[in-house]
């Protein structure tokens, strides 16, 4: 609100620039969700937990959490290597999410 006035019910702040440390206040502007959802498809870009288009393997799971078990790579650099997130590698190896094996495809 101190760089942009009020935010009118509806409206959210949006940033113009794809530099997330950016701290312009030139950058901002005010618009709807809407806006800034085609922001994010217009500039190819998704949010930070869906970055990947389709679902991991059972056996990309297993692949991430045996290579992070055995050390020596960060869930940073293993979210870069499937085109994850680092917060879904981290629920992946604690477990907290995918548990058991995905069911096959319906055909």
């Amino acid at each position: 609100m101190a760089w942009v006035g009020e935010i009118p019910e509806g409206q959210v702040v949006r940033h113009r620039c794809d530099n997330p440390p950016c701290i312009n206040p030139a950058h901002l502007e005010l618009g709807t969700h809407a806006d800034n959802s085609a922001d994010a498809v217009d500039r190819r870009r998704t949010a930070t937990w869906n970055r990947r288009p389709h679902k991991l393997t059972d056996a990309e799971v297993e692949h991430i959490r045996a290579r992070y078990m055995s050390g020596g790579i960060s869930q940073r650099a293993l979210a870069e290597d499937y085109d994850i997130c680092q917060q879904l590698v981290s629920h992946l190896v604690r477990r907290t999410r995918r548990t058991r094996p995905s069911h096959p495809p319906l055909s």
